[in-house]
């Protein structure tokens, strides 16, 4: 069965990583765009080879060989999106984070369960052969019981990464950009980032919630998180640092931290273990080049990962997902619980208390 996508939200995003993507799965078809500016959308498709291009929503997803579409609007708008898609059947792989507050990512899981449709969340690190590795590392007891574990993940700062421009040329910032189309730097001074809002936190809304969906896919499900952040002296209220610790309802509890600046940050994941050690690097969203370095009494083995696709192994599980009825990997559960860790950090960090959560 060849599955035919269309996103929504054309910002850079969508341009140098989605579509590409899409195009490059097994068993897809890339059949149309949608953007608030139809002449952005028709600017797209033609540079992405899709025949279909519109302005309206509803006319997208009227058309029949849409099967599924990637929704990558602002965080704030994804719940209208998602429910409108399902209404007609239509599968959906959601941009993070998920959504603003946990209503709305309740009403686009509800939605998503009563019209039979499959609803997977982009956490594309869930597919990063190192993680995946150390995830089956720590499920065949090679370190033994898990004791307890450090999840880093920062940016470096716009001084010590590369500028690019996007490859589609972008006519200014609107709702449906990620960046200013020079890329590699802050934020346009009207992107929808900086809108609380819209957004729903600052470095938890941004590289941070790869790490506190990593600490998920490693460890399930929490009960109770501690954190210290900028939160509340922040502008905007969006914190731009973040320290937690998160217990899980499994006896583990793992150390956890991100900032929007960190000059060559670890980006890496320690798991210690009552019988070794378990380090995966590599925990970036752009690529999925990385290592895991696995020490214990009986020696120390390491291997690297070059070159894997890790959003292509993504849309082709999601793929399989539709045509057996199988809940995605991320499922929209998934990004409803990182939402609420997001929430609960930052709550930890205003009250200056730990905050416990029920699942």
């Amino acid at each position: 069965m060849v599955v035919g996508w269309a996103i929504e939200g054309l910002g850079g995003w969508a341009d140098h990583t989605v579509a590409p993507a899409l195009k490059q799965a097994k068993n897809t078809k890339l059949v149309g765009v949608v953007s608030r500016d139809l002449a952005k959308a028709q600017k797209f498709a033609k540079y992405h080879e899709i025949t279909n291009a519109y302005d309206n929503l509803g006319a997208l997803l009227n058309n029949k060989d849409v099967n599924a579409i990637y929704v990558a609007t602002p965080n704030s708008l994804h719940a209208d999106s998602v429910v409108a898609a399902a209404q007609r059947g239509i599968h959906v792989m959601c941009a993070v984070a998920m959504a603003v507050t946990e209503e709305d990512c309740v009403k686009m899981v509800d939605a998503c369960k009563k019209y039979n449709v499959r609803l997977g969340v982009d956490f594309q690190t869930r597919w990063h052969p190192a993680f995946r590795a150390l995830k089956q590392t720590i499920a065949d007891g090679t370190i033994g019981q898990v004791v307890t574990a450090r999840v880093q993940l920062s940016s470096a700062g716009a001084q010590y990464r590369p500028r690019q421009a996007w490859r589609v040329p972008n006519d200014g910032v609107d709702g449906d950009n990620i960046m200013p189309r020079t890329g590699g730097g802050p934020a346009h001074p009207d992107a929808w980032q900086r809108n609380l809002a819209m957004r729903g936190a600052g470095v938890l809304s941004g590289r941070g919630m790869f790490g506190t969906d990593m600490l998920r896919f490693l460890f399930g499900d929490f009960t109770e998180v501690s954190a210290i952040s900028n939160v509340a002296t922040a502008p905007r209220n969006q914190e731009t640092f973040v320290v937690a610790s998160v217990a899980f309802k499994n006896g583990v509890v793992a150390n956890y931290d991100s900032a929007d600046s960190t000059p060559f940050p670890d980006n890496s994941v320690t798991v210690y273990g009552t019988k070794g050690t378990a380090i995966a690097t590599g925990l970036q969203t752009s690529h999925a080049d990385g290592t895991l370095e696995v020490k214990t009494d009986k020696g120390r083995l390491f291997r690297e990962f070059f070159g894997y696709n890790m959003y292509q192994d993504e849309f082709e599980a999601f793929n399989e997902c539709i045509a057996t009825g199988k809940d995605p990997d991320p499922s929209g559960v998934d990004g409803w619980r990182e939402r609420q860790m997001t929430l609960a950090i930052r709550e930890s960090a205003v009250k200056g208390t730990a905050v416990k959560v029920k699942i």
